[in-house]
């Protein structure tokens, strides 16, 4: 009964918060000038930039309202679903813009914020960097202290040469193949995803498994990569041994998404030639979005609520997916 009282009452909520955000949302594009985010691609940039300027409920945009006595209001609209519900939020923090970049936000018609760099699911909305207007026709840039008329120039001064922007612009666009936002690597059902996560280095590391039990698997998964020698699997298992830490922190790091390694990619280096150490550290970071998307998927498998009606707590739902790994067959 109080599994179907919660469900009722989250429909509820959920319904009644989205007929308000959209309309609030539907006010703010009728009252509000619409800053859209755009991304440099470097086939049909301009176009982007030019079609950006309407709302697409899929996007992430910023709302600035002007007033009439010179104050203003600054939202931030976020496509990322809450419970299936937008977010929409007044920023009401100061942006660390600089005095260039305030005055072109409150006065220009046509601004835009600028990231030259591939998208990144982690865009915090206080956080702007770079900036675009459209004044009669033409595209201008703004770093923090300057306006530039042309795009070539932006890059050359943001990033030393075009050569080293176009570098880390690819290097981004490579890393970005092995995240989890990929959607390279999805899991079609759970049994494969325990499956995975009951052979996986580091998801017993994450659950407190011994070094016995670990060090076999991430040998493995690295030897499914490289041709390995014995010598080169004694040299590194020795190290690895050495230096490994059961750390605590690993359950909080995995559970709040941030990134860490149970071994130290450095030690590879030590083993292995350069070409190797590249291939090994993409098996790595490909084991890494597996891991994430198989447990994703196992942890939104109707985990909130224990069979009390209770609602579980992100340790208690890592303990039922590690028993459930452990006992798979």
């Amino acid at each position: 009964m109080k599994r179907i009282l919660y469900a009722i009452l989250f429909v509820i909520f959920c319904t009644f918060t989205c007929i308000s955000q959209n309309r609030t949302i539907k006010e703010l594009d009728i009252e509000a000038q619409l800053i859209p985010i755009v991304y440099y691609n470097p086939t049909g940039f301009t176009n982007d930039i030019l079609s950006s300027f309407h709302f697409n409920d899929s996007k992430p945009c910023y709302f600035i309202k002007k007033n009439s006595d010179h104050t203003h209001q600054l939202y931030w609209y976020d496509s990322l679903y809450t419970n299936g519900v937008p977010q929409l939020k007044e920023v009401k923090t100061d942006l660390p813009l600089s005095d260039l970049q305030s005055e072109i936000l409150l006065t220009g018609d046509s601004v835009f914020i600028f990231n030259p760099l591939p998208n990144s699911p982690h865009l915090i909305p206080q956080l702007i960097e770079y900036m675009g207007y459209i004044k009669e026709g033409h595209i201008y840039f703004v770093s923090k202290y300057e306006t530039f008329e042309e795009l070539s120039d932006f890059l050359t001064q943001e990033f030393g040469s075009i050569t080293n922007f176009r570098q880390r612009y690819l290097s981004m666009l490579n890393e970005s193949f092995y995240s989890q936002w990929s959607d390279l690597y999805e899991f079609n059902n759970d049994n494969d995803a325990i499956k995975f996560l009951k052979d996986n280095y580091k998801f017993m590391a994450v659950t407190g498994r011994s070094i016995d039990e670990i060090l076999p698997l991430y040998i493995d998964l690295l030897k499914a990569k490289i041709r390995m020698t014995k010598s080169q699997e004694s040299r590194l298992s020795d190290i690895l041994r050495k230096t490994y830490d059961n750390n605590e922190q690993y359950i909080s790091d995995f559970l709040a998404g941030r990134e860490f390694e149970v071994f130290d990619k450095k030690y590879l280096r030590s083993v292995f030639s350069q070409e190797e150490s590249d291939l090994l550290e993409y098996a790595i970071a490909e084991n890494n979005a597996k891991l994430k998307a198989a447990y994703d998927r196992l942890s939104s498998d109707n985990l909130n609520i224990d069979e009390n009606g209770n609602y579980t707590t992100d340790c208690d739902r890592l303990k039922i997916i590690a028993n459930k790994a452990r006992a798979f067959d």
